[in-house]
């Protein structure tokens, strides 16, 4: 597992005064899964269902930004970020699941 994810933004904005084009989000710890839980969860056709608010504070978690941050995020890149996240830094512990 790499120890950061660089997100690039499909669709920049601003927040706090600064354009945002991208996200650098360092690997989730033990603690910040105890905190925030696991955030995907498989379904009864054997898929992985997304927690998005799980999704969402762990962004900003890892992120180090404020909630707002990501609420200002287009919610196609915020869907892309969540899957990014989801293989780059879960994929080993949901394929065991």
């Amino acid at each position: 597992m790499a120890d950061e994810l660089e997100f690039h933004l499909k669709r920049p904005f601003t927040a706090g005064g600064k354009e945002i084009k991208q996200l650098t989000l360092r690997a989730p710890t033990t603690e910040d899964v105890i905190a925030v839980g696991m955030p995907l969860e498989p379904t009864a056709n054997g898929r992985l269902s997304f927690n998005l608010a799980m999704m969402r504070d762990y962004a900003v978690r890892l992120g180090n930004v404020p909630p707002s941050t990501i609420l200002k995020m287009d919610h196609r890149d915020f869907m892309k970020l969540a899957m990014a996240m989801a293989t780059h830094f879960f994929g080993d512990s949901a394929a065991e699941e």
